[in-house]
């Protein structure tokens, strides 16, 4: 928060997003931009996909966590595997958030409040209220951004323009996609613009949350679950009970 909050941050974020409304213009499609960013800064939901199990322990009851793949490695319930994706995963990290690591929640902004499906089935659309004053986004997938800036030969690689608090997320938006804004797109182009699924997690199109801290079924605002054989009416009952205990939303999709 306090780095994105930094004037230098702040300031590289709106000449990008201005450089981007610029280009916008000439192609005629500005007011259009626009409207995208505002929608953006005013509706977009910090998204969590997670199994179906994983969701069901979240709602079970207040005392229940969302832990961070460090906590879980500490804890001794996961283990690292390795591979390419922990190794990008952690230098990412410990370039963005130093010591704090361990407590940031990752999410996706998304305007339905459906996430990334292949995180999982199920979508968690966080409440604004539990998490505004405690997270940032990032334009893209913050593993695969230093990942570049590093072949690029970048070191440190600089975020500055990548970067903003919450409340500035419109103008993430806008900088990231107004390339893509023509004038014949329209509001109903907007959630796809901002979030799509890609066929691997590396070609999934977001920007990326930060949340510091925990987070308990009570930062939730709406779960959205895939029908499926799996999905049984006695499940969906269960969890549309765990749901409004915190006066949460179960939706089929």
């Amino acid at each position: 928060m306090r780095q994105a909050s930094r004037l230098r941050e702040r300031d590289a974020i709106r000449s990008r997003a201005r450089d981007a409304l610029e280009r916008a213009a000439a192609r005629g499609a500005a007011i259009i931009a626009e409207r995208f960013r505002d929608t953006v800064a005013s509706r977009s939901k910090a998204t969590i996909s997670r199994s179906l199990n994983e969701t069901e322990r979240l709602m079970h009851a207040d005392d229940a966590g969302y832990s961070t793949f460090y906590e879980l490695v500490h804890a001794g319930v996961r283990f690292p595997t390795g591979g390419k994706w922990d190794r990008l995963r952690s230098i990412a990290d410990r370039e963005l958030f130093g010591l704090a690591a361990h407590q940031i929640r990752f999410a996706a902004l998304s305007l339905t409040g459906i996430g990334l499906s292949n995180y999982g089935e199920v979508s968690l659309e966080l409440r604004g209220s539990h998490i505004e004053s405690r997270a940032t986004t990032f334009s893209e997938n913050s593993a695969l951004f230093f990942e570049r800036a590093r072949l690029r030969g970048e070191e440190p690689p600089r975020t500055a323009g990548h970067l903003s608090t919450w409340q500035e997320r419109g103008e993430i938006a806008l900088a990231k996609h107004s390339d893509e804004i023509t004038p014949g797109t329209s509001d109903a182009d907007f959630p796809s613009l901002l979030l799509r699924d890609g066929a691997t997690p590396e070609s999934d199109v977001f920007i990326e949350v930060h949340i510091f801290g925990f987070l308990t079924r009570r930062a939730v605002g709406r779960i959205w679950v895939s029908v499926s054989p799996d999905v049984t009416t006695s499940i969906l009952h269960d969890l549309r009970s765990k749901a409004g205990e915190v006066d949460a939303e179960v939706v089929e999709r």
